[in-house]
């Protein structure tokens, strides 16, 4: 996608219909059999890209980041390269149909709102 700034971006997200989701995590992928999901997804930091974060379709709940080391790999004077981890955690979902289950990797600026009326 063409960002505000005209830099050309890549995004990734999910599209389990009809019988994707089975790719991805183990499930009976029918609409018949609804479930809980509670998504944890890791994304390895990339300074070209500090805007990266993870989405999905319910609240992150925890959130936190990781540095370690690159095994097998040293800088040009022999330090070791270190590399770092974000980790995005996300409340249960409701019950529902594993085609519905949504997980977006971009540089987006998410919008959370309540709803005034007492909905949820």
């Amino acid at each position: 996608y063409t960002a505000l700034d005209g830099r050309e971006l890549t995004i990734a997200t999910t599209q389990f219909e009809p019988t994707d989701a089975r790719r991805a995590f183990p499930c009976f992928d029918e609409p018949a059999h609804k479930a809980t999901f509670k998504l944890k997804v890791t994304l390895v930091e990339d300074q070209t890209r500090p805007g990266l974060k993870a989405y999905s379709n319910t609240p992150i709940v925890n959130e936190y980041t990781v540095t370690e080391p690159l095994v097998g790999r040293r800088n040009a004077n022999g330090s070791e390269v270190r590399v770092v981890k974000k980790t995005y955690e996300f409340d249960v979902t409701p019950k529902m149909s594993t085609y519905l289950v949504a997980l977006i990797v971009a540089e987006l600026d998410g919008i959370s709102t309540t709803p005034t009326d007492g909905a949820t």
